[in-house]
């Protein structure tokens, strides 16, 4: 909302009704003679400008302060004394490292001036002699610079990741130390069982290790048996459907009766399937299918006769 002026008392009348040809012009915001209520006079204006403060010969010389502090410290190497950066006096042997720095820096810019298109040579061999004479192997490209005697700073996440792998570190190298303790464990019974059974080192592990890995072929049974007979043993020709079994088959597993044991009794549940109901249900099955059969068997003896 625009602020408004009211005019004094004493000068309404004369810019009440003014001519057509007059532009009224707008009112002061602020008093400037408050105490006089007159405009000040000329001399008290240059009695309040403000002195002029120019030096002499300043604004000649147009090079920024950063350039020029720059240009002290490589001509005089010493830091500007304003400066807050914790400079200290180089000592001696920082002098002498200076100057070696100085004299190598100096014959390599020898050499780089040296360093000229040979006639015939192509560019890129030319690039590469450049690329080799600037000294750029000590520039860090990427990656964080790391500071002597500054700890670098980590996260949270980061401690606790670090953390973990220490701890995994450690339970690899535990696991490791068992490991070699349980193989000069194994030399040693394996030395043993050598001087026990003499030189024969095969028979000796077969008779000593009681392990459920298996062995490789030939090491099973006899050491004299013959592995294409085991092979042949093991892999047998698919049966046709018309084939008659000339005798009956091997078991090497001898099939047990199953029982239930219930409150200390047995119950006889065999060839009778969970999904036949409760363990009575079940019993009184297998009764039955053991009738079934003995009438069964009883009936075709008494017609072969």
């Amino acid at each position: 909302m625009p602020h408004k002026h009211t005019r004094k008392d004493g000068n309404d009348a004369a810019s009440f009704n003014l001519a057509p040809g007059v532009i009224a012009r707008p009112l002061s915001a602020f008093n400037k003679n408050k105490k006089s209520g007159k405009a000040p006079s000329q001399g008290e204006a240059g009695a309040r400008k403000p002195k002029n403060r120019h030096v002499a010969g300043y604004g000649a010389d147009d090079t920024p302060r950063a350039f020029a502090r720059l240009m002290q410290m490589q001509t005089t190497k010493r830091p500007y004394s304003t400066l807050d950066d914790d400079a200290r006096p180089p000592s001696k042997k920082r002098v002498k490292t200076d100057t070696t720095v100085s004299v190598q820096s100096s014959d390599r810019q020898a050499d780089n001036e040296s360093i000229k298109l040979l006639p015939g040579e192509r560019l890129a061999d030319f690039s590469a002699r450049v690329n080799q004479a600037i000294p750029v192997a000590g520039l860090a490209r990427r990656g964080k610079v790391k500071v002597d005697g500054v700890k670098e700073r980590q996260t949270r996440k980061e401690k606790k990741m670090h953390k973990m792998y220490a701890d995994w570190r450690e339970e690899d190298a535990r696991i490791k130390a068992r490991q070699e303790e349980l193989a000069e464990k194994a030399e040693e019974e394996e030395e043993d069982r050598l001087a026990e059974y003499g030189g024969d080192h095969k028979e000796a592990l077969l008779t000593a290790k009681q392990t459920k890995r298996q062995r490789a072929i030939g090491e099973i049974g006899q050491m004299n048996d013959d592995p294409w007979a085991i092979l042949k043993k093991k892999r047998q020709a698919p049966r046709g459907l018309h084939d008659v079994a000339q005798a009956p088959p091997d078991l090497k597993v001898i099939p047990r009766e199953k029982f239930k044991v219930r409150d200390g009794a047995k119950v006889k549940v065999a060839n009778v399937p969970s999904a036949a109901g409760s363990l009575k249900k079940r019993e009184e099955l297998s009764e039955a299918r053991k009738e079934v059969i003995e009438r069964y068997r009883a009936m075709m003896k008494a017609n072969k006769q």
